[in-house]
């Protein structure tokens, strides 16, 4: 993170005896963390939405970091951050490749009512309220879920048809969110972008 540090003078006066205090004005930051387990089929969208993003042609001022699974590593992804989008695969409506835009509220209410045992869903609100707690949130932050399909649970490193729907379309809400809150793409974002993970030969 880029900081800026006021510089102080003293004056030239002998009667000026203090100095007005130093302050500190952090950099704008973006991030974009992906969840999710690459060998479970859809559970693994959050790794490719990052691989999408970066193609889209964010500067070094947009952070992608992925998580495996373990939500106590989201804490430096979200320090001093002042935008940021999580993505991740969560059985929402059932229905493979459907997406959920989130703000803050609308999340923790959506975990509220649910009870499963375990839910990563859960899981991941209880850590936000740490991180609150701990420090702060950043003050623009969206939660984007794809539904998954459980069919593929098995397939390992794959995505579902409908999955690469959902991720295409999470990429692109994602990209707007960064660009609404002052994030640049270098070269311009081409909207009908083809997304391409060459290491598994698929696009979407």
């Amino acid at each position: 993170m880029l900081t800026t540090r006021a510089q102080t003078h003293t004056a030239c006066s002998p009667e000026t005896t203090t100095s007005p205090p130093l302050t500190e004005t952090p950099g704008r930051r973006h991030a974009v963390v992906g969840f999710g387990n690459l060998f479970r089929g859809d559970h693994g969208l959050g790794l490719y939405a990052l691989e999408a993003l970066e193609q889209v042609g964010f500067g070094p001022d947009v952070h992608l970091d992925y998580i495996a699974g373990d939500y106590r590593n989201l804490m430096p992804c979200l320090y001093s951050a002042h935008a940021v989008v999580i993505l991740q695969a969560d059985v929402v409506t059932g229905r493979p490749g459907d997406v959920h835009d989130l703000d803050l509220d609308r999340f923790r209410t959506l975990a509220a009512l649910d009870h499963r045992i375990p839910s990563r869903r859960v899981a991941l609100a209880e850590m936000l309220g740490t991180i609150e707690t701990a420090h702060r949130l950043p003050p623009q932050l969206r939660i984007i879920l794809v539904d998954p399909d459980p069919t593929r649970d098995a397939h390992g490193a794959c995505l579902s048809p409908a999955a690469r729907r959902g991720v295409r379309r999470a990429v692109e809400l994602t990209a707007c969110f960064l660009e609404k809150n002052h994030a640049v793409c270098r070269h311009g974002r081409i909207a009908d972008r083809v997304h391409r993970i060459p290491w598994l030969n698929m696009a979407f």
